[in-house]
Formats: C-alpha cells, sequence, structure tokens
C-alpha cells in the first residue's frame, strides 16, 4: 500500500492511495480537504462506502447481475440486495493499484484478469491524476481484447457540513435515468426541469453530450467557506448521491452530511441499446476524463 502526495505553487494538496486509487483529501489554500477521507490507508482495504476511490468495472446498479452479450451470458456479483453494484465484491475499489509520479500527476495501472467479479475479458487500466492548479484532473484509458463493456468513475464524498442549509447545488443536464424502487434503471429517460438539494438522493442525470467534449456536470457552492466546486466530464451522465451513510474512521464528524457526484455512462446500458454506454470491441480504446475544479467565491 502507498500514498502519495503532490503540492503546488498555489497551495493546494492532492493525496492519493494506492488501495482503490482513492483520491484521499485535496487541501484547499483557504480551506481544509472537502472530500471526505479515511484516518489510515488500512481502512481503504474494507471501504464499504467507496470512500474516494475509483469504482467499476460498472459503476452504478445491473439487475440482478446479469450481463448479456451477443447472446452469452454473465453471471456478475451479487452485492447489493439481488444485484450487482460499482463492480461487484472485487471490484476495482479494492484493488491494490501500482502507482507512479510524475511531475505533477499520480499514474496508476491495474490489469484487470478475466472472470474478475464475474466479467469476460482482460482489461489494461491506466488512470492519471493530475493536480493542475486549482483543478484535479482524471483520465482513464483502458485496452481489451474482448468485447466487454466498462464505466468507471471516481466516487469521493464531499462535505459541507452538518446539513444542506448553506449548500447551493446546480445540476445541468436534460434528463434522468427512471428506475424501480431499487434503483434499477427501466431504460426510459425522462424530462425534469428543478432539482432540490436534499437527503437520500441517488439519481443519474443525463447530459446528452452527443459530440463527447468535456462540459460542465454540476456545481457545488458552499455558501459558509465560500468554496465552489465545478465538476466536469467527457461522459453522457452522471450520478448524484447525498449520503445518508454514517460514516466511521474518517476525517469529517459522522454526522455530516456529504453529496458524491460521479460522472459515468448511463447506467442501465448493458442491458438496453437506447442509452449510451460503452463496449470494448477489436478497434476501440476507453478513454475518459473528470475535472474537479476548485474556486473560492
Amino acid at each position: 500500500m502507498e500514498l502519495i502526495k503532490i503540492t503546488n505553487n498555489e497551495g493546494f494538496e492532492l493525496e492519493v492511495c494506492s488501495v482503490g486509487l482513492a483520491i484521499k483529501s485535496v487541501t484547499l489554500p483557504w480551506n481544509n480537504s472537502p472530500i471526505i477521507g479515511y484516518n489510515t490507508i488500512d481502512d481503504y482495504k474494507i471501504n464499504p462506502n467507496y470512500h474516494g476511490c475509483i469504482v467499476g468495472r460498472i459503476t452504478n446498479r445491473i439487475n440482478k447481475g446479469k450481463l448479456n452479450i451477443d447472446n452469452n451470458s454473465f453471471q456478475l456479483d451479487i452485492n447489493h440486495g439481488q444485484h450487482h453494484l460499482h463492480g461487484g465484491n472485487n471490484g476495482l475499489h479494492l484493488a491494490n493499484w501500482e502507482l507512479t509520479q510524475e511531475e505533477n500527476s499520480v499514474i496508476g495501472k491495474y490489469t484487470s484478469k478475466s472472470g474478475e467479479s464475474g466479467y469476460p475479458g482482460e482489461i489494461e487500466i491506466t488512470t492519471t491524476i493530475t493536480l493542475e492548479n486549482n483543478k484535479v484532473i482524471i483520465n482513464y484509458q483502458a485496452t481489451c481484447d474482448t468485447k466487454t463493456p466498462l464505466s468507471l468513475t471516481q466516487h469521493p464524498y464531499f462535505s459541507f457540513g452538518n446539513d444542506f442549509s448553506n449548500v447551493e447545488m446546480n445540476i445541468f443536464a436534460q434528463k434522468y435515468v427512471e428506475t424501480t424502487n431499487e434503483l434499477i434503471a427501466t431504460g426510459k429517460l425522462l424530462t425534469f426541469e428543478n432539482f432540490n438539494l436534499d437527503l437520500g438522493i441517488d439519481t443519474c442525470f443525463v447530459t446528452e453530450n452527443e459530440q463527447d467534449n468535456i462540459q460542465l456536470n454540476a456545481t457545488i457552492l458552499d455558501k459558509e467557506s465560500k468554496t465552489k466546486l465545478n465538476i466536469l466530464s467527457d461522459y453522457p451522465a452522471f450520478q448524484v448521491y447525498t449520503s445518508t451513510n454514517k460514516l466511521a474512521n474518517v476525517s469529517a464528524p459522522i454526522d455530516n452530511v456529504c453529496i458524491c457526484v460521479e460522472p459515468q455512462f448511463v447506467t442501465g446500458f448493458t442491458e438496453f441499446e437506447n442509452v449510451k454506454g460503452f463496449f470494448f470491441d477489436e478497434k476501440n480504446e476507453y478513454n475518459q476524463t473528470i475535472v474537479y475544479e476548485f474556486l473560492r467565491e
């Protein structure tokens, strides 16, 4: 296990842990890290709430863990009720990534073997996490010679105090994914008009990003500390999750409320062809980017 720290001349500090390739903290020049991190690296070896880590192979839920590819069926880990969540019991969030540092970047490499958590195909993944001025830029690159799906994201918990009374959030999307009461995608995309920040939200918003360019997904403003966070990505969707978990062994009080914004391919894409996802074929490579931009208002 390894922990790498990077600082820059602007006063930002980034900490990345090899277990789960987790972003442990991003300390700001004007404030403590808004990312909740575990107090010790050992805690990342369990990490039931996916603190800060990369999740996959598939972000979000797959109905009953059933994966069908060209009339071939695969049974994935069942780790969330009757369903598959965030890559299963042996997902990427528990892998010990090989880390190297190049100037202001941490580079993590991991080979996900065929059959891991039930997925077919061996995938070579390289993730580069860069501290650039006031931004943390995450780039995922992966190759595979087998037709198999992939949807990676990072899962930091952003904490802004004991409630949302001082927090303002804006969502930049046109639709959201309809789900069952077990949060399983139905394949339908619904239009929404208003977003109210509250506890218990767990929704996949769709940006309809047809050009695959990096664009703004969401903004979070903590009016008390005057910290503004912009989340950008070139993914076509992002999950917004407001945590009601009781958190232990972490850098923030247990009762702090927190927000996860998880850019990803549209949940349900392995089951429904009408929503945008990613499958390897004999030609393509995976290349996706997420950006966290920290500002002081």
